[in-house]
């Protein structure tokens, strides 16, 4: 079966919750459209990337921080505030490390933000504690195969392009999972005739379907999923066709967005 640009197009709105308004609790919601706010996907790990110039401005070399991770991760057994975990590294450096040292272990080290209670704001003072033990490494496949299937029950159908560019999963890595779920999915002709990857009764709406709320909503849910939308119709679209910017808004922080759709 053969799926048309606009039914992709209206399959991503549907299970974005954005083609009517449907009865859902908050955390039903947020299971359903799995993603939601990002300036671009990337930016995460660009970032990371990037960080390795903050810890030469601090004197220490990425030896010196990787040698701390475990130290801090101990330290953060319990909920640890930024003033806290400072004075740690002085205590143990012999010297104030300055704040740049704080900043660029916060992006490497397995820890996450301790709910402190009371509304979450940018003026709040955060706490930090650290992660949970990271998953063993024979439960990688399995791992894989639920973050592809949370995907497409997101934004689905997709090709495993879609799938590489949304995860950040090298091919080799999807390949195998969809082999190995291939009893659990069914699957579909993009266009251009690529092989679309689906979970079973996924919303898959007809190409006709009004756009309805997405036309008052769609541009509150952030790049993410403008990102998603443009791709997909620019790229598994009908030759010639390009996405068609409809409407230009400028969000809270300024930033101008256009929200490509077809039809």
């Amino acid at each position: 079966m053969e799926v048309s640009a606009r039914q992709l197009n209206r399959a991503t709105l549907a299970r974005q919750l954005l083609i009517r308004r449907e009865p859902t609790s908050v955390v039903e919601a947020v299971r359903r459209v799995v993603a939601l706010q990002a300036q671009a996907p990337a930016s995460p790990y660009i970032a990371l990337w990037l960080h390795d110039r903050r810890f030469v401005a601090t004197g220490l070399s990425i030896g010196d921080a990787d040698a701390l991770v475990p130290h801090l991760v101990a330290f953060a057994a319990e909920p640890r505030t930024k003033a806290e975990v400072e004075q740690m590294l002085t205590e143990r450096l012999g010297a104030s490390p300055g704040p740049g040292l704080w900043r660029a272990l916060r992006l490497i080290a397995p820890l996450v933000h301790a709910a402190t209670g009371g509304p979450w704001t940018f003026g709040s003072r955060p706490s930090y504690v650290a992660a949970p033990s990271v998953a063993a490494s024979d439960e990688h496949d399995r791992c894989v195969r639920q973050l592809l299937w949370r995907y497409l029950e997101g934004f689905g159908p997709a090709t495993v392009q879609d799938i590489t560019q949304f995860t950040m999963l090298r091919r080799p890595e999807i390949a195998p999972a969809l082999a190995a779920m291939a009893d659990d999915l069914v699957t579909f002709e993009a266009p251009g005739g690529a092989v679309l990857y689906d979970v079973p009764d996924g919303p898959l709406p007809d190409a006709d379907t009004p756009r309805g709320v997405a036309s008052r909503r769609g541009r509150h849910r952030g790049t993410c999923l403008r990102a998603v939308l443009g791709r997909r119709v620019g790229r598994s679209g009908q030759r010639g066709q390009r996405p068609r910017p409809v409407a230009r808004r400028s969000g809270p922080e300024g930033v101008r967005a256009l929200r490509p759709v077809v039809g």
